[in-house]
């Protein structure tokens, strides 16, 4: 170690065999005149060897007795410290050129430690560091990035851990124990199979992506009640909940979806199909007759939406409880007992009383055409 702290003289240990000779130089330091250069290898145990310059070279020769001075337990440069460079551009620089090199470690090497101990590094006034928990032995252990929000002097610990790099390559923010590959929050639990990204717990967890507090996008899961919502805010105007996924169900400004999709509102497209294939089906057998006659007990009605989050258009339509009395099976009731309609099967009904009525209107213009032939034939007697 180097001192300068209100001393005349400087002194530097080497390390190293008699037998290899050395040259070290250094920075003169304020206030020196005499430089000591302490053996401590076989042979030359205290020895010194004095000098005014500042440099040394080891040509072999036999030094002058004396016990070297205690070695400090902290060295003071005026200035900036290089290793590995002669012009450091801050306090410490440490370069290195070689590939696969340590800039710098701090711990032990070398052993295999049985008992759980941690190194690490505090930054700025001790509030962060930088921590390595060996929690195996062969110096295994997780990486923690700690930072302590006390108001108070106490520096930060593991116990102030934020961010961990687990030994299996797992990162954890929020939570020291990580089972994915990236966790933020608490752990959701067992999740062993799966692999990717975890946000939050099993109660709640929240994303948000966007360009600033006004226009953004939100990703929640709400784990009470059982469902994922997808919500965007434009223009600082919030549309909750403008996509639920809950049991498998999906509800477009509903929260409460209780089918494959609910949408609340009007729906736009290019195009519209149903699965039809003859071989998707059993069971088949053509309508009974009389369709007409319960198609002309209909009401048609337009109405208008009482609920408020709907549009304020004037529809066209039937009323449910109406239709159940003519066509039950196209009336259902759902979770939260409301009737609803089957628009889409209405239309076999409307297509056999269409057939139905066409043989009636057939049939009358058969007997229409017999009456006008016994007609003329009256008239030609």
């Amino acid at each position: 170690g180097l001192s300068s702290a209100k001393s005349s003289q400087v002194s530097c240990t080497v390390d190293g065999s008699t037998t290899n000779a050395c040259q070290i130089s250094w920075n003169a330091v304020s206030g020196a005149t005499t430089y000591r250069v302490y053996g401590r290898a076989s042979g030359a145990q205290d020895q010194y060897w004095s000098t005014t310059t500042t440099s040394f070279t080891d040509t072999g020769t036999t030094g002058t007795s004396g016990t070297p001075p205690s070695a400090p337990t902290s060295a003071y440069f005026a200035g900036n410290v290089g290793i590995g460079t002669t012009a450091p551009e801050a306090k410490l620089e440490v370069a290195i050129k070689e590939n696969n090199a340590f800039a710098a470690r701090i711990g032990w090497f070398g052993w295999t430690p049985a008992l759980p101990s941690w190194t690490g590094i505090n930054l700025g006034t001790g509030k962060a560091s930088i921590i390595f928990n060996r929690v195996v032995t062969w110096g295994r252990g997780d990486l923690h990035f700690a930072v302590n929000n006390n108001a108070d002097g106490t520096p930060a610990t593991i116990d102030d851990s934020r961010m961990v790099i687990t030994r299996a390559g797992n990162v954890g923010i929020g939570t020291t124990s990580p089972t994915e590959k990236l966790v933020v929050g608490n752990d959701l639990g067992d999740v062993t199979g799966y692999t990717g990204l975890v946000i939050g717990d099993s109660t709640y967890a929240h994303l948000v992506v966007g360009k600033n507090f006004d226009n953004r996008g939100h990703v929640s899961w709400q784990g009470v009640a059982n469902r994922m919502e997808f919500s965007t805010v434009e223009n600082g105007t919030s549309y909750s909940q403008t996509m639920v996924l809950k049991s498998g169900n999906v509800g477009i400004g509903t929260t409460n979806p209780d089918y494959k999709l609910r949408v609340e509102g009007t729906v736009a497209a290019y195009g519209y199909v149903t699965l039809s294939d003859i071989s998707l089906k059993k069971e088949i057998q053509s309508l009974d007759s009389g369709i007409l006659d319960k198609v002309l007990r209909l009401n048609p009605v337009s109405f208008y939406w009482n609920n408020e989050n709907m549009d304020k258009e004037k529809h066209f339509g039937f009323i449910a409880q109406d239709v159940e009395k003519v066509f039950p099976e196209l009336v259902r009731e759902d979770s939260q007992g409301k009737k609803v309609l089957n628009y889409n099967e209405f239309i076999p009904y409307l297509v056999k009383a269409i057939q139905e009525q066409q043989q009636e209107i057939e049939q009358l213009r058969q007997e229409i055409q017999q009456l006008k032939s016994r007609l003329e034939s009256c008239n030609r007697q």
